[in-house]
């Protein structure tokens, strides 16, 4: 894997980035400071103990390698007069021409010599150390990019298909675990949301995406919900009148008495509207005299089902009766 580095200047600040073949372990072997015009002459001013080496990113492949590059040039505002680099950097820079691209067979050498390689767990084990208490340049920093560079980086990207899309099992399960427990207790700001919705609105979906997001939505809650993992879940705390509510046999009641009564109010005679299922004899009193604690229990209940215990009303109207919200439960007791 090839890595993008970057060389600080301490004393004034200025930045060099480039890119190397050379895995990280070998670059930090090496005594390499880059190849730049302008960064050779400066380390020989200043000597080289008033410079730092740090591997900012890594690429897979020439093509990702020169994106980076010209990134990292960018983000870091490393080029003259601010820094050392001279152009903007992925085919090599100004020193190479414009339009300079390295051969098929050049290409093809690069990617049998990192084909297969991998970093030994010692030496990510050493650089996770290395990297231990480093805190991101730009950790904590607003307004980093200018308008003008975020503009250019967004079009930089636009059309660019993503190095991960449509591939299976890019992280590890304990990298996924890892990066869920940096989120965990991470809450977005308020400026933050209002931002997304305001890019978001207007936006169509198309069926396509709607269709695929429902039955990953579905697979994903049922896997949660069995595993009591779903973040409505709170431990099997729902009262019996809030799961007896949530039942199909509670939604085919309703609609039963809704469709016998035309879904007109049989008090104001009002049609549609805020339309509710009024109990005539208290809904509270049936579980109570039929010693009702389960879901099950209620289910088998013949008199909690009966259609002839309830009238459509209007919400108005229904708050108009004794026994609206459990008031005629209170009153017996």
């Amino acid at each position: 894997m090839s890595v993008i580095y970057k060389i600080t200047n301490k004393i004034n600040g200025k930045i060099y980035v480039g890119k190397s073949d050379l895995f990280e372990d070998e670059f930090f072997k090496s005594n390499y400071y880059g190849s730049g015009k302008l960064i050779k002459p400066a380390i020989k001013k200043y000597g080289i103990d008033n410079f730092t080496r740090e591997i900012v990113d890594f690429a897979n492949d020439e093509d990702g390698l020169n994106e980076k590059e010209k990134y990292w040039i960018m983000t870091c505002n490393s080029k003259v007069p601010n820094g050392y680099n001279i152009a903007d950097g992925g085919t090599g820079g100004a020193t190479r021409g414009v339009g300079w691209h390295q051969s098929d067979k050049t290409k093809e050498k690069i990617s049998q010599k990192a084909l297969g390689r991998k970093n030994s767990p010692e030496h990510i084990e050493k650089t996770r150390l290395g990297n231990l208490g480093k805190i991101p340049w730009n950790k904590g920093k607003t307004g980093v990019y200018s308008e003008e560079a975020r503009k250019a980086m967004s079009l930089a990207r636009k059309g660019k298909t993503s190095w991960n899309k449509g591939k299976a099992g890019t992280y590890s399960e304990q990298a996924r675990k890892n990066m869920s427990a940096g989120q965990l207790g991470q809450k977005q700001s308020k400026e933050t949301i209002e931002k997304r919705r305001l890019k978001n609105l207007g936006k169509k979906r198309t069926e396509e995406w709607k269709k695929q997001t429902s039955d990953r939505m579905k697979i994903e809650n049922k896997k949660r919900i069995l595993e009591n993992k779903h973040n409505w879940w709170k431990g099997g705390i729902t009262p019996l009148r809030g799961k007896i509510y949530q039942s199909f046999q509670w939604r085919q009641w309703r609609t039963n008495i809704f469709q016998r009564d035309n879904y007109i109010c049989q008090k104001c005679k009002q049609k549609g509207g805020s339309l509710e299922v009024h109990h005539i004899k208290l809904f509270a009193l049936i579980l109570q005299e039929n010693n009702i604690k389960t879901l099950e229990q209620a289910i088998q209940c013949e008199e909690l089902w009966n259609i002839n215990n309830g009238i459509t009303l209007c919400l108005e109207c229904h708050k108009k009766t004794d026994n609206y919200r459990g008031k005629g439960l209170k009153k017996r007791r």
